[in-house]
């Protein structure tokens, strides 16, 4: 079973997306996440607090690139870590035609690309994609 599906499973157990990319990122060693940092993924879950705002799954990814690549101090720049958040954005955002959970989840779509893609996706193929692609990250940028 690779990343990604494993990040379908705890879905489908009752985990949010948020919460199950946190999980699979540390269980997997994408991303060295404490329970704390875990356990505030489920906020996020639903488009955060379930308003549909930026799609949970994704959160969890960047969530998992802040442990990651994130700064220590205030001395670091944020440019690396920004640049490494837009790729993980734009790959969900061209996969998904959308970043938001409102318009993956309910009838108000505005493009014609997000409608096909919102028909085709579920959310735990959602989880799945932001995995396999922070999977992809974390080979391609070493720490």
């Amino acid at each position: 079973m690779n990343t990604g599906e494993k990040g379908e499973d705890l879905y489908h157990e009752g985990y949010n997306c948020a919460e199950a990319v946190a999980r699979v990122s540390k269980s997997e060693g994408l991303a060295d996440l404490s329970e704390d940092s875990i356990r505030s993924a489920s906020v996020f879950g639903g488009g955060m607090a379930n308003r549909g705002e930026i799609c949970g799954a994704l959160v969890g990814g960047l969530i998992a690139l802040g442990a990651k690549y994130g700064r220590t101090t205030n001395a670091e720049d944020n440019e690396a870590l920004y640049q490494k958040a837009s790729e993980l954005m734009k790959d969900f955002e061209d996969k998904n035609g959308t970043i938001f959970c409102i318009r993956t989840r309910r009838e108000i779509m505005k493009s014609e690309k997000e409608k096909a893609l919102a028909k085709k996706l579920t959310c735990a193929q959602r989880v799945k994609i932001v995995l396999e692609k922070l999977e992809e990250m974390m080979k391609k940028y070493k720490k």
